[in-house]
C-alpha cells in the first residue's frame, strides 16, 4: 500500500509537481479484510475513499478493521466499505451512491492471482473501464505466481484500453528495496506496480 501511494508520476498529462491526494476520489478493488491501500489514501487526505471487495462474508471484518484504524487516525479521511463484485452492474450502481465515476484513483493490490474463478480478470477489466476516465490513475500490483503467460495475455487486453507503465525502482518507497533498514523481510517474489491511464476513445460514425 505504501508503494501504491508513492507512484503517481508516469501517467500521461499528470504533473508530478502539482499532483496531490487531497481532493481526490479513491476506490480500492479487492481490499480483503485489511484495506491497507485505502487507509494510506485516507492518511494522504483524499476527499473520498471507498474500499470494496466482492466477498460479502469478508466485509464485516473489513468494516471492523477500518473503524479500529480510524480511531487511531482521527485526522484521516473516513474510509467507506462497499461490496463490488467485478463485472456486477448492480454493485456499480450502489457504488455510485458513495462516489461519482469516473473516480480519480483506483487501487488494486495483489488481485491478479485468481484461478478458481474463471473469467475474473476479464470482469476486473470491465470494472476498471466502468470506474475510470481519461484522467484516472489506476495502480495494480502484480506478482508472478506461476501464471505469467496468462498475465501477459491479459496485459494485451488491458493495453487495448489503457496506457501501461511499470513503476521503476527509483520512484518506489525505500522499503521496497530488499535489505532496506526497517523492512520486514519476507520470502516473496518480486512485485511490479503497474500504472494505467485510459486511452482516448475515438469517435464513431
Amino acid at each position: 500500500p505504501v508503494l501504491l501511494s508513492q507512484f503517481i508520476g508516469l501517467a500521461r498529462d499528470v504533473s508530478i509537481e502539482s499532483w496531490e491526494w487531497a481532493g481526490k476520489s479513491v476506490v480500492e478493488l479487492g481490499c480483503g479484510a485489511a484495506a491497507l491501500p485505502s487507509c494510506v489514501a485516507a492518511l494522504h487526505r483524499a476527499a473520498t475513499v471507498v474500499c470494496t471487495d466482492g466477498n460479502p462474508h469478508i466485509l464485516p471484518r473489513t468494516q471492523s478493521n477500518v473503524e479500529a484504524w480510524a480511531c487511531a487516525h482521527a485526522s484521516a479521511t473516513r474510509v467507506q466499505v462497499a461490496q463490488m463484485r467485478w463485472g456486477d452492474s448492480t454493485h456499480l450502481e450502489q457504488l455510485h451512491a458513495l462516489v461519482p465515476t469516473p473516480v480519480d484513483v483506483v487501487l488494486a493490490a495483489d488481485v491478479l492471482y485468481v484461478h478458481e474463478n474463471p473469467g475474473a480478470w476479464g470482469k476486473l477489466l470491465q470494472t476498471l473501464l466502468w470506474l475510470t476516465g481519461p484522467r484516472t490513475l489506476t495502480f495494480v500490483t502484480y506478482t508472478n505466481r506461476g501464471n505469467h503467460k496468462l498475465f501477459l495475455k491479459f496485459r494485451l487486453r488491458i493495453e487495448a484500453h489503457f496506457y501501461v507503465a511499470i513503476a521503476p525502482p527509483h520512484l518506489l518507497h525505500p522499503f521496497a528495496t530488499p535489505g532496506a533498514s526497517g523492512r520486514l523481510e519476507q520470502h516473496t517474489q518480486h512485485v511490479d506496480i503497474l500504472c494505467l491511464t485510459r486511452k482516448a476513445t475515438l469517435p464513431t460514425g
